[in-house]
């Protein structure tokens, strides 16, 4: 009986959890929306290379800073591109902005206070 409360206990911890995860970016005024074709990307190498990989799914031209150098780790499945973008971006402490079909990427502080990727215009 104790293994099933516990059970039930988690799964309701974690619902909670993911409901304002989920939540949050509504609750601060600025609803996100992943609109990206969906793909699948297994990669290991640097930046620059997974954003020419995504810059030729999506289109867009991407320019970013010559001193930014970082390594990625990833393996996705069935994800929005400008997902899968984000949330790189995010864990390397990066930011991007837009402007018609360009995107120009860089460290995440000299974009705040400006449309960035934690609140951007998804117009895309």
């Amino acid at each position: 009986m104790r293994i099933g409360v516990k059970l039930i206990f988690s799964v309701i911890v974690f619902a909670a959890m993911s409901v304002v995860a989920i939540s949050k970016p509504f609750l601060q005024g600025r609803p996100v929306y992943y609109t990206g074709q969906v793909v699948s990307i297994d990669f290991n190498g640097d930046i620059r290379d997974f954003l020419e990989k995504i810059a030729s799914i999506s289109g867009f031209e991407i320019r970013m800073a010559s001193e930014i150098n970082r390594v990625v780790t990833l393996h996705i499945q069935d994800v929005p591109w400008d997902l899968a973008l984000d949330t790189v971006l995010k864990n390397s402490g990066l930011s991007r902005e837009g402007e018609g079909k360009s995107l120009r990427i860089a460290g995440a502080d000299p974009l705040q206070g400006r449309e960035s990727a934690s609140g951007r215009n998804n117009n895309y």
